[in-house]
């Protein structure tokens, strides 16, 4: 799995996540909730107390040059706030 962008945030994360194979996506995402829910749990003392996420993680395929340029700076600007994130976030559905 390549990772070309990502920002980390308090209370999500936003990633920009390059498949090698067909299925390597949702297998990724399966470890990487699974894992950081067990962490999180473990250092919080806090196992077996309901879920962790809300839902399920949301994907959208990039398949153009000028979609993953928008999609890394809107994943890279993502942590100047919520207004920069509200303002791009139409624009990075327009492709």
């Amino acid at each position: 799995m390549r990772l070309p962008a990502y920002c980390m945030m308090s209370n999500h994360w936003h990633l920009v996540l390059w498949p090698r194979h067909d299925g390597d996506l949702s297998r990724f995402m399966g470890w990487l909730t699974l894992t950081h829910t067990q962490r999180w749990r473990a250092h919080h003392r806090t196992v077996g107390h309901g879920h962790l996420y809300q839902g399920r993680y949301k994907s959208l395929a990039v398949e153009q040059d000028e979609h993953f340029l928008t999609v890394c700076r809107y994943v890279e600007r993502n942590a100047c706030g919520p207004s920069i994130e509200q303002q791009d976030f139409a624009i990075l559905l327009s492709f």
